[in-house]
């Protein structure tokens, strides 16, 4: 019955957004009245559920400013954008209540039995074993949720400390700058070993143990980037982290024997930050990260014909970057707004195409760094015999 919660969720969207708009006042309130007796009912009520509000502040202000302002009759357009507002507070609301009662285990089984793809149900469960240096739910029979505490809904969450602890982002940065991207290609190297040695353990089918080797070794990269907010010592500003995002799509389009190794990967990603309470958007929050690597996926036979040059990269970043805002498009489709409205995506499109604009430095980087890699690897190998990669990428980290 763990499919409910995933259904759940897509059910009450699909009301939420599609009923009359004299009903709207009516089902948001309910909505959010019976996913709070939900709460209390299961025991798991906690004052953390408000925070919900105040991440949400800024887009409940635009919304109700931008239609008051624009509408003829503003005190019409002030109760429109409160309505729109109501209508992304309640599912964000069914979010925080269907992760923190479900749980991670849970909804992720219930995704399986919703039929999810293999590669990516194998990959969401290698990712989550190696954030949290347990074994996987799978080899531990996932029956009571005892044990690792996985059950609550917060499953990466254990591995927060413990990972940030291993990685030095000032000093990758330090390097990146100088155009060394050793210590960044030795972290994904080493979780990538980490993660294929898993994988191996699952008895699964050559080409789909690589795969979800790759794929989860990937998600941890990226989780272990995504559970710090501020790089040490390093201005930051929003969506700064796609420049070492981006990368990691690259390779898993590059690397797995599936046509969508970056979109799976950005799947992972999703999932697994939608479980760890990541982001302001509930549930939405998972298209931002499944849209860039689709489109990496879609891109990557044309750029495979292209020359290995910075200002190729460059525009590919900016064109995954626009993808990146997916998740405030979608929000704005769904309230069927005004065109006034969709000043709110464009406003997170400037430090996305900046982000997306200087990952491809990091992926000529890469690339060039893998490339020099295999060349020594061939000069040190007698008779040829140099170890194969996938048939999409003549280079490997």
């Amino acid at each position: 019955m763990q499919f409910i919660s995933p259904l759940y969720l897509l059910v009450l969207a699909f009301v939420i957004f599609l009923c009359p708009s004299n009903l709207i006042l009516t089902v948001c309130i309910s909505s959010i009245l019976i996913n709070y007796a939900l709460l209390i009912y299961s025991k798991k009520f906690s004052f953390d559920s408000f925070r919900i509000y105040s991440r949400l502040k800024f887009l409940v202000f635009f919304l109700i400013i931008i239609n008051a302002v624009f509408s003829e009759d503003h005190i019409s357009g002030l109760i429109q954008g409160s309505l729109m507002s109501l209508q992304i507070v309640s599912l964000v609301v069914a979010s925080y209540v269907v992760r923190t009662i479900a749980g991670a285990e849970n909804f992720i089984k219930g995704l399986r039995q919703l039929k999810m793809p293999e590669l990516l149900s194998f990959s969401i469960d290698g990712t989550l074993a190696i954030i949290e240096g347990e074994e996987s739910f799978e080899k531990k029979g996932g029956g009571d949720g005892s044990g690792s505490g996985s059950g609550k809904g917060r499953s990466s969450g254990k591995g927060r400390n413990k990972n940030n602890k291993k990685v030095n982002y000032k000093e990758i940065l330090t390097h990146i700058k100088n155009l060394d991207i050793e210590p960044l290609r030795k972290k994904i190297k080493k979780t990538l070993n980490e993660s294929e040695q898993r994988a191996s353990s699952l008895g699964l089918e050559p080409k789909m143990a690589k795969d979800v080797g790759i794929i989860a070794g990937i998600g941890a990269v990226m989780m272990s980037f995504k559970l710090v907010k501020v790089l040490p010592g390093v201005a930051i500003f929003s969506g700064a982290k796609a420049i070492f995002f981006f990368p990691l799509y690259f390779y898993a389009a590059a690397n797995t024997h599936s046509r969508w190794g970056a979109t799976i990967a950005g799947s992972v990603m999703g999932i697994i930050a939608f479980l760890n309470g990541d982001g302001r958007y509930g549930i939405f929050e998972i298209f931002k990260h499944i849209a860039p690597g689709l489109v990496i996926d879609i891109l990557w036979p044309v750029l495979l014909k292209l020359p290995k040059k910075a200002w190729v990269y460059c525009i590919a970043g900016i064109v995954a970057a626009v993808a990146r805002t997916s998740t405030e498009l979608i929000i704005v489709a769904l309230l069927g707004s005004s065109a006034e409205l969709y000043l709110f995506p464009a406003m997170k499109l400037v430090p996305n195409i900046t982000a997306g604009f200087l990952s491809g430095f990091v992926i000529l980087l890469i690339l060039n760094s893998s490339k020099e890699k295999k060349e020594n690897n061939s000069k040190g190998n007698k008779g040829g015999n140099n170890k194969t990669t996938n048939k999409n990428c003549p280079e490997s980290i």
